[in-house]
Parts: structure tokens; C-alpha cells; sequence
């Protein structure tokens, strides 16, 4: 396994290589003048030289991309041509807000799914089998924004027991240290935003988790029924061992596989691809960020944005496979 891990540790800068180099020779590529689109449609020659040359525009095109990759390779990300501010910050500020509503949208997915996929396993064929089934279908077939509209609708508006956006209520007052707001409310014992965080963390993480339960318990249940009719659980069924122990004990422990490689797959498009949820509830995450960039033509902030996505569905990818050792301990035998 140590040398396994060690030969993806190496792969892992030649993959984020490949996607930078193919990310920033694709946004180049775009016809049109990124300076008039950030300068409010500058048309003074001499003024879009001098922003040119200040951002390198103007020199061929192998050498914006070493000057690019020599600052990268040194840390520095470069500054928002849209806005000014470095990317460092923008990140800082951006990515733990995405990062936190997609883990606890995947914790409600995993878990909720898992369940109802288990439950339509044993059941199969059943009332119970084919409600699950339709909720699960149900759940698949809706879109993120409708959910997330129609959340925002019934909870924030007409029942009026959730915020409709943010992260915190900005009337209070708070340390940031991570800028992960669960991280640094508990380090400052801060229990009222603490509260308020969680209070406004909900309803987007729904948006998102319910969509992706219906994922998980399709495919729960279709590795449950595949578990539940195989050699080993006939012959634990015929040790006598009830149906109960012989579903939790043993079938889910394989079935649980597939469900890992789809909840770390999940979690690396949500980076990026959370742009609708977050704009419906004006969460300041990676997506909106991303958005804004390809919009604005900010080639900085849409470079840093994919390689952030890139290096997690990277990391995520590893982390699924030492799972994968980690809940079949067969992998290790081979």
C-alpha cells in the first residue's frame, strides 16, 4: 500500500500540470480583449497597451505561460485583473465556505442514502422497496436551483424558520481565523455564531444533499441486491445467522464500495459546480468565484479556481482508494 500511495504522490504534480497548462492555453484561445472587458469597454489605445503590458498581455504567448508557471511554482497566484485583490485572498475567502457546504451536503447524502438504499435492498419488490425507489428516482430528477428555490420559498419566506442567505448573520460579531466558520466558532467558543452558521448552513446543504441522495440510494440499493444473492451470504444465512446481521454485518461492508468512489467524485464537482446553489442563497463560495471569473474573463481568478478543483478531485480520488484498503482488507492481500 506505501508503495502504492507513493506512486500516486508522484503522479499528483504531472496531473495538476497537465490541467493548468490546458486551462490557461484554453482561456487564451477565447476571441476578444480581456482588458476591455474589465476596463468598462476601455477603447483609448495608449490605455490598453499600458494595461496590457501590466499584466503581460502583450508579450508572446510561451512567455506569459513561463512567467506564469515561475510565479505559480513560487506561491504566488497573482492578482484579480477584475478586481485588484490577490488570489490568495480571493481563495482564503472562497474556498472553506465551498468546502464546508459540500461536506455537509455529502454527510447528509451519504448517510440518508445509505439507509433508504439498505432498507429498498431487503425489501425488495416490496411497498416499501417501490415507495423508496420513486423517492430516490424523485430526488434524481430534480435539478439543484429548483430545490434550491423552492426551499428558499416554503422555509425562508413563507414559514419563516430559515435565513434565506449568507453564511452568518451579519449583525454579529466573530474571530475568523480558518475562515472555516465551524472551525473557528469552536476554537473561540463563540456559541451564538456557532448557532447562526449552522441556522444558515442548512438549507443550502439540503439543496445540494437531497439531489445526491437519490444518487446514493440507487446505487446502494443495487450493490445490496447484487451482496444480498452471493456465495458468502448463503453461507452465512446457512450458519444460521439472521437476515439482519447478515445485511449490516456483511453485505453492506462490500456494497459500501461504490458509494465511496461516488461520494468522492461528488465531492470534487461540487467545488466547482455548486455556481447555482450558492448564487440562490448568496453563499460566497469557489463556484461563484469561478463564475465571476469566466464571466469578467479574469484569467487569474479562473486559473487559481480550476486548480483548486483539479488538486481536490486529485486528493479525493487518493483518499477513495485508501478507503478502498481500508474497508476490503482483500486489496491488501494482492
Amino acid at each position: 500500500m506505501l508503495a502504492w500511495f507513493i506512486r500516486r504522490l508522484i503522479w499528483l504534480p504531472f496531473v495538476l500540470w497537465t490541467v493548468t497548462t490546458l486551462t490557461f492555453f484554453a482561456l487564451r484561445l477565447v476571441p476578444g480583449n480581456p482588458i476591455q472587458s474589465i476596463s468598462n469597454q476601455l477603447v483609448d489605445p495608449v490605455a490598453i497597451a499600458r494595461i496590457e503590458a501590466q499584466w503581460d498581455l502583450d508579450k508572446p504567448l510561451h512567455l506569459q505561460y513561463l512567467n506564469f508557471m515561475r510565479a505559480l511554482l513560487s506561491g504566488d497566484t497573482g492578482i484579480s485583473m477584475s478586481s485588484g485583490v490577490p488570489i490568495n485572498r480571493l481563495l482564503f475567502e472562497r474556498v472553506p465556505p465551498t468546502i464546508e457546504l459540500a461536506l455537509v451536503a455529502m454527510l447528509f447524502s451519504t448517510i440518508a442514502g445509505i439507509v433508504i438504499g439498505v432498507m429498498a435492498g431487503v425489501t425488495r419488490r416490496r411497498l416499501v422497496d417501490n415507495a423508496l425507489r420513486l423517492l430516490a428516482i424523485t430526488g434524481m430528477s430534480l435539478p439543484w436551483f429548483w430545490v434550491a428555490i423552492m426551499l428558499v420559498i416554503v422555509f425562508a419566506v413563507r414559514l419563516r424558520v430559515a435565513p434565506t442567505s449568507g453564511r452568518i448573520d451579519p449583525r454579529l460579531s466573530y474571530e475568523i481565523i480558518t475562515n472555516f466558520m465551524l472551525v473557528d466558532h469552536l476554537l473561540t467558543g463563540n456559541r451564538e455564531a456557532l448557532l447562526s452558521f449552522l441556522h444558515h448552513l442548512i438549507l443550502p446543504s439540503l439543496a445540494i444533499g437531497i439531489t445526491s441522495t437519490g444518487f446514493v440510494t440507487r446505487l446502494t440499493r443495487a450493490a445490496m441486491l447484487e451482496e444480498l444473492h452471493s456465495s458468502y451470504v448463503r453461507t452465512a444465512r446457512g450458519k444460521g445467522l439472521g437476515e439482519r446481521q447478515v445485511a449490516l454485518r456483511h453485505a453492506l461492508r462490500n456494497a459500501i464500495l461504490p458509494v465511496i468512489t461516488l461520494q468522492g467524485l461528488q465531492f470534487g464537482a461540487l467545488l466547482g459546480g455548486a455556481v447555482i446553489t450558492e448564487a440562490v442563497f448568496a453563499w460566497p463560495g469557489l463556484g461563484r468565484l469561478l463564475l465571476e471569473g469566466i464571466l469578467s474573463r479574469d484569467y487569474s481568478v479562473v486559473q487559481a479556481a480550476v486548480i483548486v478543483v483539479a488538486l481536490a478531485y486529485v486528493l479525493m480520488n487518493t483518499l477513495v482508494d485508501m478507503l478502498y484498503y481500508v474497508v476490503d482488507p482483500r486489496l491488501n492481500q494482492s
